[in-house]
């Protein structure tokens, strides 16, 4: 999979084309890339995805940080692993928000001469989302594509969204949130140096520096999986603001406790599968009833993990 930053440079022929946000690239993403990587195999064509960022809610004000499911690295990681041969994430300004379908379709197209278009049941392009199926087909008539639409997919009767997903990991149903997403969900980070207080606990915690636009979990304690220099292993992650020890932090923190391992992390890459919620953040009235329930934590995450 080749990544771009921009389509400038890109000159292209008998591409399939999705584009969309593509936030997270969940169950129902996957089920349009499936859709564009075996109509692209079956024409001998190459499947592409333009996908945007920042996202548009963002640029116009509908939405505030933090939103993100995946940062842009990840999503064009996880769009490749599902077929696509080239990702193009385009730099979404006000000024694109102007444009509308036909000066948007104007633009790429000389870029990458697609022969079908492939969007989900919801997708519309340009200025105001006029762009929709009926009015993409006719810009399809002029520049020789077609356009197909895919249904969404449903879990429970739900349709998948990245919306929905978000509400799931703001609410820590992180269960759910994997269901939707097809996989567990991740975040990953720098691990830097803490207060130390967890290590005089008994239970030492490498402390994650990540992505402030990532949207944030609940409050709460839960079991995960840990990979770190390739190694997988089981911890037990706090996410919150310590109250135990009055700490003056606003924002929340991320801890995680490597169940049965002692080895220095400070400056390495952490990432982080979130597999289940275990319980809330509670403020303790000693550090020794803190103590004895983290060891209960470890032993509910080993139960769930196992």
């Amino acid at each position: 999979m080749k990544h771009y930053w921009s389509i400038e440079n890109i000159n292209l022929k008998n591409t399939y084309v999705t584009i969309g946000t593509f936030d997270g690239v969940h169950k129902g993403h996957q089920k349009i890339l499936h859709n564009l990587t075996e109509e692209a195999k079956d024409s001998h064509s190459i499947p592409l995805v333009l996908t945007f960022f920042p996202h548009p809610a963002v640029v116009l004000g509908k939405r505030e940080h933090p939103l993100y499911l995946t940062t842009p690295e990840e999503k064009a990681k996880l769009l490749g692993n599902n077929g696509a041969k080239i990702v193009i994430t385009y730099p979404f300004t006000n000024f694109t928000a102007q444009k509308s379908a036909s000066d948007f379709v104007r633009e790429i197209y000389p870029h990458l001469q697609m022969k079908c278009l492939i969007i989900g049941h919801d997708f519309a392009l340009g200025h105001d989302r006029r762009g929709n199926a009926k009015k993409l087909e006719k810009l399809g008539e002029k520049y020789g594509f077609c356009v197909k639409v895919i249904q969404p997919y449903k879990i429970n009767g739900v349709i998948v969204s990245s919306s929905v997903i978000r509400k799931h990991l703001t609410n820590g149903d992180v269960g759910l949130a994997a269901l939707f997403l097809g996989r567990p969900y991740r975040i990953d980070g720098f691990v830097v140096e803490g207060d130390h207080r967890a290590q005089l606990l008994g239970t030492p915690t490498a402390n994650l520096n990540t992505w402030d636009q990532r949207v944030h979990i609940k409050n709460g304690v839960y079991a995960c999986k840990v990979i770190v220099d390739g190694q997988q292993m089981n911890a037990v992650t706090n996410i919150g603001v310590r109250p135990t020890f009055e700490t003056d932090h606003s924002v929340p923190q991320i801890e995680t406790h490597i169940i049965n391992f002692d080895k220095n992390l400070y400056g390495k890459n952490l990432q982080l599968d979130f597999i289940a919620r275990i319980r809330d953040e509670i403020k303790f009235p000693t550090p020794l009833s803190l103590r004895k329930q983290i060891q209960m934590d470890i032993k509910k995450t080993l139960e769930i993990l196992s």
